[in-house]
């Protein structure tokens, strides 16, 4: 899942093909099942990152603590696998070291 097929550059991200133009957090995709009430995504973010900030459409926040792997091939880079309740994309994504944003994306939304 984490590596990405021919066409796509994974340089900054470790080989995960990114949803969106990436920057320094890296939202590769996102699969839901409403039926069953969940949204689950893959992302990369800076391996200084010690949790990560997804904020809903409607402004729901949820913060994860962060203890996956660097990325093989890009050392600097922490895989992010993470579960949220459907209905609402996610816009807004940090990744934190503390209190402290290292990285963000803006996803859309609001």
């Amino acid at each position: 899942m984490f590596d990405s097929g021919p066409g796509f550059s994974g340089l900054a991200t470790g080989g995960l093909a990114c949803g969106n133009q990436c920057t320094a957090v890296c939202v590769g995709a996102a699969i839901s099942d409403r039926e069953r009430g969940w949204q689950s995504f893959v992302a990369t973010v800076p391996v200084v990152a010690d949790s990560l900030r997804a904020t809903l459409d409607d402004g729901t926040r949820f913060r994860f603590p962060l203890n996956g792997p660097s990325v093989f091939g890009a050392r600097d880079r922490r895989v992010v696998i993470g579960e949220l309740p459907s209905g609402q994309p996610m816009t807004f994504v940090e990744a934190l070291q503390g209190d402290t944003v290292v990285a963000s994306e803006q996803l859309g939304g609001r």
